[in-house]
């Protein structure tokens, strides 16, 4: 489904405690994501990166920097060792 389909409501988690909201949106095909709120895979983030440019590279570093930034007892970040 292309990413800029009316049907699409959000992209992520439907109980997400955070959200973001951007006016416009990636303008690329997932074949995956279905009407309604939908998640992203990572591979997704990266697709549209290489698809769509710098631009939505920047949105999602952004935001992971956000969500880094924030507290670890608010329970955001991966704790786990890799």
């Amino acid at each position: 489904m292309h990413l800029t389909d009316p049907d699409i409501n959000a992209l992520g988690d439907s109980n997400a405690r955070i959200r973001v909201y951007i006016g416009n949106r990636p303008n690329t095909l997932i074949e995956h994501v279905q009407p309604g709120v939908f998640p992203l895979m990572a591979q997704d983030i990266y697709n549209i990166g290489q698809v769509c440019g710098n631009g939505w590279r920047k949105v999602f570093n952004v935001y992971a920097k956000l969500i880094f930034a924030l507290p670890p007892t608010l329970g955001f970040r991966d704790t786990t060792s890799r």
